[in-house]
């Protein structure tokens, strides 16, 4: 081997370290935002819908008061839903009806998006 191999062996290991050092520092902000993102994600579903309160435990929490069990409810309306005043007795867990046109046509039952001839209103009581 000769020195200007070397050499040049050398100045291709340096150029690559310096290389890593100087992109590993963005591959690691990146891979914590995606991380971040899917934390997120994981979360919440398709428009924002989340599991929803148990509506047995919501009112056993609130001493049976049913006004602060139904402003529970309304502020676990998922975005572009609303509360038709239903239960799902399957799940224990208030129904709401899409009515933005992303959700229209869709019910939110416990966080899961539902089609509307996908759900029989037999597994329903009245709020």
């Amino acid at each position: 081997m000769t020195v200007d191999s070397v050499v040049l062996t050398a100045a291709i290991v340096g150029i690559a370290i310096s290389v890593i050092v100087l992109i590993s520092g963005g591959i690691e902000s990146a891979s914590e935002g995606i991380n971040s993102e899917l934390e997120t994600a994981s979360a919440v579903t398709f428009g924002g819908i989340t599991e929803t309160t148990k509506i047995s435990e919501l009112l056993a929490s609130n001493e049976y008061n049913y006004d602060e069990a139904y402003g529970t409810i309304l502020g676990e309306t998922p975005n572009g839903y609303e509360f038709n005043r239903a239960i799902d007795t399957v799940t224990d867990t208030a129904i709401y009806v899409g009515t933005s046109e992303a959700t229209g046509g869709t019910y939110s039952i416990n966080g899961e998006t539902v089609n509307e001839e996908n759900y029989s209103f037999e597994n329903a009581i009245p709020y």
